[in-house]
């Protein structure tokens, strides 16, 4: 079970398309990019991509992957200010 609302990867619920479009939110907003992601996180470009785009869903530990890599980016930018 992943935290898009269904059981299969290419099936993502309105949840699941609410969930991506504030992670992908979040990512523009500290200037995180696909490319820095996939290099935290190791999920390539392209299911990146359809991941924030709510096109896959994303599990659990995707989630937090992403989540820690743009976190990182908001206190490294607090931190320089």
């Amino acid at each position: 079970l992943n935290i898009m609302g269904s059981r299969s990867r290419n099936d993502v619920g309105a949840f699941g398309k609410i969930v991506a479009e504030i992670l992908n939110d979040a990512r523009l907003n500290h200037n995180v990019s696909q490319l820095q992601l996939q290099e935290s996180t190791g999920i390539s470009q392209s299911q990146l991509s359809k991941q924030l785009r709510g096109i896959r869903a994303i599990n659990l530990d995707e989630l937090e992957a992403m989540l820690n890599q743009i976190e990182e980016r908001r206190v490294g930018k607090e931190c320089r200010s």
